[in-house]
Formats: C-alpha cells, structure tokens, sequence
C-alpha cells in the first residue's frame, strides 16, 4: 500500500496543479488586464471565458466602476458650471473697480483698488485653469503620433508678445522633425503652462532659452530661464494641486499639477532643476 501511494501522491499533485492552473487562468488573465488599465478607464470588464463562480464578483467590480464613474462625471459637471457661473459676476466686479480706479483720487484708495483688481485677475485666472482642468480629465483623450517640433513653436510664437513686453530675451532652439506620440491639446497645454511659469517669473530683462532634440529615443524639452527658481525642498510638492510657493503671489496653484497630470498621461519625465539663479525644467517623452 505504501509503494502505490508513494507513486500515485505526485500524479494526483500535478493534476490537481493543472486543473487549479486552468481553472483560475481566466482569473489571472482578468487581473493582469485590470492591473494594465490607466486611471481614466473604468469601462467594465469583459466576462468572456469567466468562471461561473466568480461571474458575481466580476457583476460587483463593474458596478463599483459605474459608479465611480458617475461620481467622477457629477463632479466634473460641478467644477463645469461653477467656473462658468463665477466668470460672469468676477467680469462685473473688475469693470467696476476700473470704474471706480479712473475715477478715483485718493492715494489710499487707488491702492485698496488695485489690489482688489489683482485679486479678482487671480480669482478669473484660478477659474480658466480649473476649467481648462476639468475639461481635460472629462475629454476621452485620443494619443497619436504628432510634430512635437512644430507644437513647441507654434507655443513659443504665441507667448512671445509676453516676453517682450518684459523685455525677456526668449531664445529658441528646436530640432525640426522630432514627434512623438501623444495629445496634441493636452501637450500644448503643459507647454503653455511652462512656457507661461517662466515668464512670470523672469524679472524684466531676463533670458528663457527652450531647447528641444533627441538622445537614445527620447525627445528632450528643456526650458531654461533666469527666475525665481524653486527651493529643492519644495520642488516635489509644486505638483500638488492648489500648492503655491510663498513667491507666487497671483498663480492658482493648478498650473504645475496640470503638468505633471499630462506627463504622467504621456508616461514623461519632469524634473525641476537649479540655474543659478532661475529654474531648469526638463521634460523628456518617447521619441518615435
């Protein structure tokens, strides 16, 4: 008796192991393809060849998507028509307090009225990048291949009026031809944010140099200025939402979030660096 079922025992573990294995395989399929998924994607999960006796579980997981979903889509509605319904009073405010500037002759008072019209330019500021936020994270965003080249400049070209205004020295050099693969309106969404940054933050008569070329399949964006820069303890938390420096007196605090919420979407590198003094901003995407 003990021949036999030092024999058999190994034979009945291995089959019991394939039958386990097979059974489950499904499972571990399902697993690995909810593990793949972004975060943006709560469609349900597909119950083709799913064992009958997980079939309930899979019903709980798509109905906890679904209304996840519902939720996400409810608060997106809000932040909607919040900022929409805030343009409108915020416009009334400022033309009356320019109303009242020009018309007004007290040292005191035209000081009181010019930090109310800075508050409500940062309040109207703090609502467009909140919209354009939102809109972003509601929109099915499509990546395809584009001229990664071509974006930055056209960016450059419209913010160059900016710069001038400040007297900023805004030098550009771009290799013609790197594309990538990504969204066209949600990279020239970054860009424009960090184009932007260095600006405001470049005293009169400083320099922003923007390069862009490629090394070992990456294309590399490098935004160079001579700013304010950012503290090395505070680089990390810059890309929290609403988080501004104790130097940024009139940003909303969204601006960076946004673009580490588009890198991250790109699967791209940020980094915050010192220039001495300023601010180095490198972001680095797949090249195709």
């Amino acid at each position: 008796l003990i021949l036999p079922a030092l024999l058999f025992t190994p034979v009945i573990f291995i089959i019991v192991w394939g039958g386990v294995r097979s059974v489950l395989k499904p499972v571990v399929k399902m697993s690995v393809a909810v593990d793949q998924r972004n975060t943006q994607d709560l469609s349900p999960i597909t119950k083709d060849q799913i064992p009958r006796e997980i079939a309930p579980l899979v019903h709980a997981i798509n109905g906890l998507f679904e209304r996840i979903e519902e939720s996400f889509t409810r608060e997106r509605q809000f932040t909607d028509n919040a900022a929409h319904e805030l343009r409108t009073p915020l416009a009334a405010i400022k033309t009356q307090a320019q109303v009242l500037r020009k018309s007004s002759e007290s040292t005191s008072n035209n000081e009181g009225l010019d930090n109310l019209l800075l508050s409500i330019d940062r309040a109207t500021h703090l609502i467009d990048q909140l919209l354009s936020f939102t809109r972003l994270q509601a929109d099915q965003i499509e990546l395809c291949e584009l001229d990664f080249s071509a974006l930055v400049l056209d960016v450059l070209l419209d913010l160059s009026e900016q710069a001038l205004k400040k007297n900023i020295e805004l030098e550009a050099n771009v290799d013609e031809g790197i594309k990538v693969h990504g969204n066209g309106h949600a990279l020239e969404i970054m860009l424009r944010n960090l184009v932007d940054n260095a600006i405001k933050f470049t005293p009169n008569g400083g320099r922003i140099d923007v390069t862009l070329n490629t090394d070992n399949g990456q294309a590399n964006l490098t935004i160079t200025d001579t700013g304010q820069g950012i503290d090395k303890a505070q680089r990390e938390k810059v890309f929290d939402r609403f988080y501004r420096i104790q130097k940024n007196k009139s940003g909303s605090g969204l601006g960076l979030s946004m673009v580490k919420w588009i890198g991250d979407l790109h699967q791209a590198r940020v980094e915050l660096s010192d220039n001495n003094p300023g601010l180095i901003v490198r972001v680095s995407l797949k090249n195709v």
